[in-house]
């Protein structure tokens, strides 16, 4: 992730409404809205987001409540909070992160193919995990 900053929300600001970036956008301070980034969201350890967020790339150090849909990668570092929804492409949680909510991840972040299943039969994972042992 490109560590160039190009809007900062400072610790101790507070920012209701909606962003439009070109580049990355950092938040230290809060933040209640929608983001939309060309480059990567990322949320320093004092950042508090409440948002709906799409971007390139997203990294978590603070507290973020909401939505993401990235088609790059979401880390959750392990000072990070993630409550909400995640559609990504890639998701990486450290241990000592927390998270709670749902995630789909798919190549270019916009979920999860659904699963090809027939009715009657179980698939391989259902089949080892409930297997009787030799």
């Amino acid at each position: 992730m490109n560590e160039r900053v190009d809007t900062l929300v400072g610790k101790g600001t507070k920012f209701c409404g909606d962003i439009h970036v070109e580049g990355t956008l950092r938040i230290d301070g809060e933040f209640d809205g929608i983001i939309e980034a060309q480059g990567a969201v990322v949320v320093g350890e004092t950042g508090k987001l409440k948002a709906k967020v799409k971007a390139a790339a997203c990294r978590i150090a603070g507290y973020f409540d909401g939505e993401i849909q990235t088609s790059g990668r979401c880390h959750i570092t392990a000072t990070g909070t993630l409550v909400g929804a995640a559609n990504v492409g890639v998701l990486v949680i450290e241990e000592g992160a927390n998270f709670s909510g749902t995630c789909q991840m798919s190549a270019n972040g916009t979920g999860a193919a659904p699963m090809n299943s027939k009715k009657g039969k179980k698939d391989s994972l259902s089949s080892a995990v409930h297997s009787e042992p030799a």
